[in-house]
């Protein structure tokens, strides 16, 4: 379904018989790594030795979400980069630790060793 300028729903395009409605590739490789005090990390594996990893709050106090790189199966070091603020955030060698406001999401791009 597809939202329109009103705010109403739209049907999307008809299913056909037939026809496979299992998740696309890209979703089929994220995986989630953390599910604790209301907070899921997940993350996507990119080309070379870059992977997307999102962090999520669905609670209702602010919370800090540390997630050793050994979770990630990656190396260190790697380089962060904050995808919505569209800014580099520096280079983690163990952990990385991030604050979200209730309910609140951060999606990061990491690139280093794998």
């Amino acid at each position: 379904m597809r939202s329109g300028a009103s705010g109403r729903f739209y049907p999307g395009p008809p299913v056909q018989q037939g026809s496979d409605c299992r998740q696309p590739d890209i979703l089929r490789t994220c995986g989630k790594v953390l599910s604790a005090n209301d907070c899921e990390v997940w993350v996507k594996p990119l080309d070379g030795t870059r992977c997307a990893i999102g962090f999520f709050n669905t609670g209702n106090q602010r919370r800090t979400v540390k997630v050793p790189l050994s979770l990630l199966k990656l190396k260190s070091p790697q380089n962060v980069r904050d995808l919505w603020k569209q800014e580099d955030a520096g280079t983690i060698r163990q952990e990385m630790n991030v604050e979200l406001n209730p309910h609140g999401a951060s999606l990061f791009l990491l690139d280093g060793k794998k």
